[in-house]
């Protein structure tokens, strides 16, 4: 009797042992899962982040507002990219750790090929330059999507010139109202405001409200006493394309802060590059469009 019960004991005792081995061994397995998931996100995030400085913009959403900070021209970014990646495969990854960023195909490409093209998503409206010189600018939304934009405002400042005319000299030609008269809040009708500053601190303010982004485009072109320095801007519909904005500028220094208020809160921002996170000893990856840093603000 003693015999048996010893044996009924010893047989429990292992049955236990396994069972704590196996559930043991379950939760090492999830801990390290979540600590491999952790590390991906970490990765991805801190890259997404240093990519988002180095392109010089600061975007910032409170509510239905969207604003871009930028400065033009954009000397250096794509040699600051390359050296990131550099710097980035050398000093920052661990050996566990690769990084790899796609093109929209899904075939790498070395980060000084970023795309220049940011998209605000549901709109499919683009914010895009040729490329990150940033001696352009291109803002453009299509046409069945304009009607959500309730307002756009531009402000910039040239730090390194004045005016070569008094501010009541400078004028659109045409002038996009009201030749283009539209009705705010239907397809294609754009309220605007706009205001350059230049390094004295005169300033110019646009009179006109709205404008029609299917209608002949309206240009501005605005120079300096530094007769190197200009911008020109147009709004409207230029050689079948339609535009919010279409800035063009040569050897000025311009900071811009340009906003829009959508009809909705429920937007975001994607590069048509992807990055791709992989941990090799777990072979765990995580694969996703860069998308830029928000700073979102409460009013």
């Amino acid at each position: 009797m003693l015999t048996a019960v010893a044996t009924i004991l010893f047989m429990v005792l292992i049955e236990t042992t396994l069972d704590y081995s196996k559930s043991s061994s379950s939760y090492s397995k999830r801990v390290s899962d979540m600590l491999v998931s952790e590390k991906l996100g970490y990765t991805f995030d801190d890259i997404t982040e240093d990519i988002t400085n180095i392109t010089g913009l600061s975007i910032t959403q409170q509510q239905a507002d969207l604003i871009f900070r930028d400065s033009f021209p954009g000397a250096g970014i794509t040699d600051r990219l390359a050296h990131y990646e550099d710097f980035m495969r050398a000093r920052y990854l661990t050996p566990d750790m690769e990084v790899t960023f796609l093109n929209p195909a899904d075939q790498p490409i070395s980060l000084n090929s970023l795309s220049s093209q940011i998209t605000v998503q549901p709109f499919n409206m683009t914010y895009k330059y040729t490329d990150f010189a940033k001696t352009d600018l291109f803002v453009q939304i299509p046409y069945d999507k304009s009607n959500a934009i309730q307002f756009v405002w531009y402000n910039m400042t040239i730090t390194n010139g004045n005016f070569s005319k008094d501010v009541s000299q400078i004028d659109w030609s045409p002038k996009p109202w009201p030749t283009c008269e539209c009705t705010p809040g239907t397809p294609g009708c754009i309220r605007f405001y706009l205001r350059v500053n230049d390094s004295a601190g005169n300033e110019y303010i646009s009179p006109y409200d709205t404008f029609s982004v299917d209608c002949r485009h309206s240009d501005l072109k605005i120079d300096f006493v530094n007769q190197t320095c200009w911008i020109a801007m147009w709004v409207g519909e230029s050689v079948g394309e339609q535009y919010i904005l279409n800035l063009k500028t040569q050897n000025c220094q311009i900071e811009s802060e340009i906003g829009f208020t959508f009809n909705t809160t429920n937007f975001w921002l994607d590069f048509p590059t992807k990055l791709k996170v992989r941990d090799v000893n777990y072979n765990t990856s995580r694969k996703d469009s860069i998308s830029l840093v928000i700073t979102r603000l409460l009013k």
